[in-house]
């Protein structure tokens, strides 16, 4: 919330905002049993209603743990097997025999955020923990509802999907600190670039 690229707020002009809403204040008590507005409880309630934002159920789902071999299209189906296999999108946004988080956890350097001159803007991981190797890296999101949550990369510097496998496609951008998984795919045809697009709008899942 304090974040300056986020909401630009702070901790007390949150907390001012919210003893102002009756109605906040209202559901503060029926929730911790007084009126009394904090920083912690309102982290606790914004956390407690991420919570509650669950969508499962996406085609991919219904093909790869379902057994529906109808939900992908033949186009879907392609993009799967090149995730999986030749454009190894799948070393970082993994999926494990019973589940799918799209995401390794780590952190990975991938040339976003750089300026003109082929110098990185953003730090990443390296603003925290200082490490030379950190430089530039940032934490493989889940592609899960990835169709629905443009734009990408954590500047929002990609406007569509196709941007994003076309940079991909380009092996990023080369800088001291790029990670070795990201190399380019001199040999993706048009029709694989559409048809790992396709497979990414098939992440798209239903409300619970």
């Amino acid at each position: 919330m304090m974040n300056p690229v986020e909401m630009g707020h702070s901790s007390r002009g949150v907390v001012a905002s919210v003893e102002a809403d009756p109605e906040l204040r209202r559901l503060i008590a029926a929730a911790y049993g007084d009126e009394t507005v904090t920083l912690e409880r309102i982290t606790r309630a914004i956390a407690a209603y991420e919570r509650t934002l669950v969508r499962g159920n996406s085609a991919f789902d219904r093909f790869v743990f379902g057994g529906d071999k109808t939900a992908l299209s033949e186009e879907a189906q392609r993009g799967l097997a090149l995730f999986r296999g030749k454009a190894n999108c799948a070393l970082c946004h993994t999926i494990a025999a019973d589940h799918a988080l799209f995401t390794d956890q780590k952190f990975h350097n991938l040339g976003v955020g750089m300026d003109p001159a082929g110098n990185l803007i953003d730090q990443g991981r390296y603003a925290v923990t200082k490490r030379e190797e950190d430089r530039g890296a940032f934490r493989t999101p889940s592609l899960r509802n990835i169709a629905e949550t443009a734009p990408y990369m954590h500047d929002g510097s990609l406007k569509t999907l196709k941007e994003v496998v076309d940079f991909y496609v380009g092996g990023g951008n080369a800088n001291p600190q790029l990670d070795p998984l990201i190399q380019p795919l001199t040999s993706f045809t048009r029709q694989e670039r559409a048809d790992l697009v396709a497979f990414l709008e098939s992440l798209t899942g239903e409300p619970k």
